[in-house]
């Protein structure tokens, strides 16, 4: 996590290549993903506990790759801890 959110590099790489047409298009019933059958893991280290109130409303970074990866049509296979 950096400053509670993507490091900058990462977010460039998805503003660079998560593009309606490349990735993904529109239906009637919302996005579809060209990605279909990939899974991802998605691997975060912080300097704090994050995943626990009060302060889960502070990790920007774990939302919004999760949203990213499903209108892409990736699963998101999350570790049991």
């Amino acid at each position: 996590m950096w400053n509670w959110g993507l490091p900058p590099h990462l977010k460039t790489f998805i503003d660079s290549d998560v593009l309606v047409g490349r990735t993904f298009h529109y239906t009637e019933n919302g996005p579809v993903g060209h990605l279909k059958g990939k899974k991802a893991i998605h691997i975060q280290v912080s300097g704090g506990t994050y995943s626990r109130e009060p302060y889960t409303k502070m990790d920007h970074s774990h939302p919004y790759l999760k949203q990213v990866l499903i209108i892409v049509g990736m699963m998101m296979c999350l570790p049991s801890m």
